[in-house]
């Protein structure tokens, strides 16, 4: 394992196991070790509604995005 996984894993252990576990999914599905978790019906729903905005091409302007990528996480 490299230093920067080691690291990365160090910072992981910190999280809450809600949160640990929703890491953990993203490595499990890369190895193809395990099936990603199902969507909720409710997320199946927002991914519908998102590219049916897309097909529509409303798109969040720059500014709008920026705001959201960029705000101070708590």
């Amino acid at each position: 394992m490299t230093k920067r996984f080691e690291d990365a894993v160090a910072e992981i252990r910190k999280l809450p196991a809600e949160q640990q576990d929703r890491v953990a999914d993203l490595p499990i599905e890369l190895t193809g070790k395990e099936e990603a978790p199902a969507l909720t019906p409710e997320q199946v729903a927002g991914v519908h509604l998102a590219l049916e905005q897309f097909k529509r091409g409303e798109f969040a302007c720059d500014e709008s995005a920026e705001r959201l990528l960029y705000r101070p996480w708590k």
